[in-house]
């Protein structure tokens, strides 16, 4: 058992899933998320997707967002690979701190990210955005903070990744990336 006495912004919950005895694992898919404005200071915690192995969340498109970060990220805190929990419920905290500053997506298939702006208070040494085990990512007119001292991609196992009009970011495209920063 982890010792989390140390660790204010981890919270077990020791639930499987919320629900009656034998509820299965449901799906997520089909989910839009536009026009959305994020100004959050004081949170050092991304947006996050996230699956677990063998559900994998899927279609998801996110446009005309703008977030607003605390930042101050470290760069150890940049190559934590977070733990999956699959045994509890998917708060937030339980997986404080994540690897990066922007958006965290791990389990997902088929993700769609248009006008995505990424601000923040501190300079902060994370990647904006964290991808593991995605199949599918098209990312265009990706805007980041400029002078940031962190990579602005690190996908991990991940597949059909693309990256287009979002300068200065050059025009990306892979079919399989194992663990490559970006930026």
């Amino acid at each position: 058992m982890r010792d989390i006495r140390n660790a204010p912004f981890f919270l077990r919950l020791g639930a499987r899933l919320r629900g009656p005895p034998g509820t299965e694992v449901g799906t997520l898919r089909r989910v839009i998320i536009s026009n959305l404005t994020c100004d959050a200071p004081a949170n050092t915690m991304p947006a996050i997707i996230a699956g677990i192995p063998g559900h994998r969340v899927e279609d998801i498109s996110i446009c005309d967002v703008y977030i607003v970060e605390k930042g101050g990220g470290s760069r150890t805190q940049a190559v934590i690979v977070p733990p999956e929990e699959t045994s509890d419920y998917p708060e937030p905290s339980l997986f404080a701190p994540l690897p990066a500053l922007g958006l965290f997506v791990r389990h997902a298939r088929s993700l769609e990210v248009d006008h995505f702006e990424v601000g923040r208070r501190m300079p902060d040494a994370r990647p904006v955005v964290w991808l593991d085990d995605v199949d599918g990512a098209d990312f265009s007119r990706l805007r980041v903070p400029s002078g940031a001292a962190g990579p602005t991609f690190l996908p991990n196992n991940s597949r059909k990744f693309h990256v287009s009009n979002s300068a200065p970011i050059a025009d990306i495209t892979f079919g399989t990336v194992g663990h490559r920063w970006l930026r």
